[in-house]
């Protein structure tokens, strides 16, 4: 059953990345209007010291046919008022740096990068508690992007 709602919880996230909302306290939307065109990846696990965690992402197109990958982070702490720093690379460049600190319910950070070139993406996320030291960090290596287009 907890999988199963952790995976409704993350398609949910991925089609805020489409419609350029973030449930993230804080955090501001992107105006990314796209929609899915690769079937999205997803790793779980858990920190250093066993909060949990996803990352989800894939391509999408946009509506003016750019195509673009979009990433979910999700950390599953339920420890009120605990900063994160959090990072976001595509193929190891930093596209997204930020904080977030903890409200006794999950992060969720959703961010979306255009993609350069016709090659093989790698996707991460890292972050870091700066009161307990705990990190997280996870990839996820994407196939090259799909011709999406006319999708």
């Amino acid at each position: 059953m907890r999988r199963r709602i952790l995976a409704g919880a993350l398609t949910a996230g991925m089609a805020a990345v489409s419609l350029g909302v973030l449930s993230a306290p804080g955090a501001q939307a992107q105006p990314v209007a796209a929609r899915p065109c690769s079937p999205p990846q997803t790793i779980v696990g858990v920190g250093s010291q066993g909060t949990p965690f996803a990352l989800r992402a894939g391509y999408e197109v946009t509506g003016t046919g750019q195509i673009v990958v979009g990433e979910e982070f999700e950390i599953n702490t339920h420890v009120p008022n605990q900063p994160w720093t959090i990072e976001f690379t595509d193929n190891g460049t930093v596209f997204f740096s930020g904080s977030e600190t903890s409200t006794g319910g999950p992060i969720a950070v959703v961010k979306a990068d255009p993609v350069a070139g016709t090659g093989k993406h790698t996707l991460g996320a890292h972050a870091d508690n700066t009161v307990t030291g705990e990190t997280i960090g996870a990839g996820i290596p994407l196939p090259p992007p799909p011709a999406c287009h006319g999708h």
